[in-house]
């Protein structure tokens, strides 16, 4: 359903509550309100345990649709985490919560 968002399970509503306005503040990194609500909101989708596979192709479209596009305000490291598929990675970096473990690509190692 388009404009109609889904309640907020705790652990999206643990991120939103810490920024002013339910998410349009200044992300340290960068990703602000509805990107990184949607982006954050299409991966808890993704973990949740009763997600029906025929449900997770949908998922893994809507987040590589999501990295695939140019007119949005992903920044390099979340674009790159997404594309990889390194969707814990780009838990992490939406919650800047401290580092990033770097992966096997290399790109970590620089």
């Amino acid at each position: 359903m388009v404009g109609v968002r889904p309640r907020a399970s705790a652990f999206l509503q643990a991120f939103t509550n810490r920024l002013p306005s339910g998410g349009e503040g200044n992300h340290p990194r960068g990703v602000n309100g509805e990107l990184r609500i949607r982006i954050l909101h299409t991966l808890e989708r993704l973990a949740a345990p009763d997600l029906p596979p025929r449900d997770m192709p949908g998922i893994l479209r809507e987040l590589d649709a999501l990295a695939g596009d140019p007119a949005s305000d992903i920044p390099g490291d979340l674009r790159h985490y997404l594309c990889r598929r390194s969707y814990e990675k780009a838990r992490l970096f939406l919650a800047a919560s401290g580092p990033i473990p770097p992966g096997d690509c290399g790109r970590g190692s620089r």
